[in-house]
């Protein structure tokens, strides 16, 4: 009763509320614009890049709009500094973490706050490479219990002792320790830092994706007291298609979007998504092939079109679309997910685990390809893989109904009919139109 009052609640709000309206495309391509500055400065990529895909298709060209630049970050440093700014950010972006640290940490160094967040930013992503070397080389947990222990070096050396003594609060920096937090699984310390930083500065979008990735339930983030702006709402929708909920997301869409927004890649993705959830695989598959027109090699959301190609039927575009992913990139997970969706198309299933064993060592925490690789070990009867495939996606997303579902199906071939019902019992109560 108290989950359905706050939905009421939120789609009252969504409804009536004066923020819906109040951002004109020139205001939203505004704060793309000093997003993605302030971004790319300080070497968040993803959120960067997903700025500069927004600016491109929101404005082929800007000076037609009448858009307000001011505002956008003008780091002030001397000759010197600008060199050592400059020689952080090619170390990070040559994967030469350790390097960019030393440099961030300069002794010449003023310490501006863009400084502190790439010394931070650096250690981040050192980390976070160091760990995937772990899990693909299969190192001993000892070598992984040293790196969690240098996460907590991490927070004692970039404490709130030492932010307060220095009056400091870039929000990019704050978003950071949060993630140090999430890194360690402490989800309601990093909660606080990314909700300081969304207060500090509402279009600081790497903390508004962060927040939503460490919420529980799309209630605790309705309970938020956050500030209105229109990210909220495009977290929104990310927060309801992480919990595979794609008629709330639907909702939320259908009240805020425009036609500009509506033609760009990003948004086009989502609703494919959330009729892919919503099993109009038809209807999902025309969005697809929009989003293709516009943007012919964007990689995300092909390897779920090539989900809905294998189910329709539709192998003739599911070769040519293996094809193409094959000749652009052939190391990435999402290709790796298409090639195997072919090949199990095809009846060719021990090509199509291992293109799926392939993709889960590229990107060990993909659900997806977890549940797709136990499904090929299935039509195998290699039973011991698949079990251990399904057992890893339930292990990195317990909310998704579908593995939940993939296991009751694992244990109706085995004939155990009490283990089946109580998977598939699992499965409706995260989606009981299921």
């Amino acid at each position: 009763l108290i989950n359905r009052i706050l939905t009421i609640k939120m789609n009252h709000s969504f409804t009536n509320s004066s923020f819906l309206n109040a951002y004109t495309t020139q205001e939203i391509l505004s704060d793309l614009i000093k997003t993605e500055t302030e971004c790319y400065t300080r070497r968040f990529m993803n959120e960067a890049n997903w700025a500069r895909e927004m600016i491109f298709h929101l404005a082929d060209n800007i000076s037609d709009f009448d858009i307000n630049v001011q505002g956008v970050e003008d780091i002030s440093l001397d000759s010197t500094c600008t060199m050592l700014l400059h020689f952080c950010q090619a170390a990070i972006d040559a994967g030469d973490f350790y390097r960019a640290v030393r440099i961030a940490d300069h002794r010449e160094n003023p310490m501006h706050p863009v400084f502190k967040t790439l010394a931070l930013n650096a250690k981040l992503m050192m980390y976070d490479a160091n760990m995937e070397q772990m899990l693909i080389c299969k190192e001993p947990d000892s070598f992984i219990s040293q790196q969690k222990a240098d996460l907590i070096d991490f927070i004692s050396e970039f404490g709130p002792k030492s932010l307060e003594k220095e009056n400091f609060d870039d929000p990019y920096f704050l978003t950071l320790y949060g993630k140090l937090y999430m890194r360690l699984n402490y989800k309601s310390n990093a909660e606080k830092y990314f909700i300081d930083a969304i207060r500090i500065l509402p279009r600081c979008w790497p903390a508004w994706v962060y927040l939503v990735e460490c919420q529980d339930s799309p209630m605790n983030f309705m309970k938020l007291a956050l500030p209105d702006h229109w990210m909220k709402l495009f977290s929104f929708v990310n927060l309801y298609l992480k919990f595979l909920d794609g008629s709330s997301a639907k909702e939320v869409l259908d009240k805020f979007i425009t036609p500009e927004l509506a033609n760009t890649p990003y948004i086009i993705n989502q609703i494919a998504t959330i009729n892919v959830y919503a099993r109009k695989f038809p209807t999902a598959i025309d969005e697809y092939r929009r989003l293709i027109a516009i943007e012919p090699n964007r990689e995300e959301g092909m390897d779920r079109f090539s989900d809905c190609l294998f189910v329709m039927g539709l192998n003739v575009e599911l070769s040519y679309l293996a094809m193409k992913w094959f000749h652009i990139n052939v190391h990435s997970p999402v290709t790796c997910c298409i090639l195997a969706n072919y090949y199990s198309s095809m009846r060719k299933h021990e090509e199509a685990m291992s293109w799926y064993t392939r993709a889960v060592k590229l990107d060990p925490n993909s659900c997806n390809a977890w549940t797709l690789l136990g499904h090929e070990g299935l039509e195998l009867r290699n039973y011991i893989s698949s079990s251990h495939a399904y057992s890893r996606a339930l292990e990195i997303d317990p909310r998704d109904y579908r593995v939940w579902y993939s296991l009751g199906q694992y244990y109706d071939v085995l004939q155990c009919p009490a283990f089946a019902t109580f998977y598939y019992g699992r499965a409706h109560t995260l989606k009981s139109d299921f």
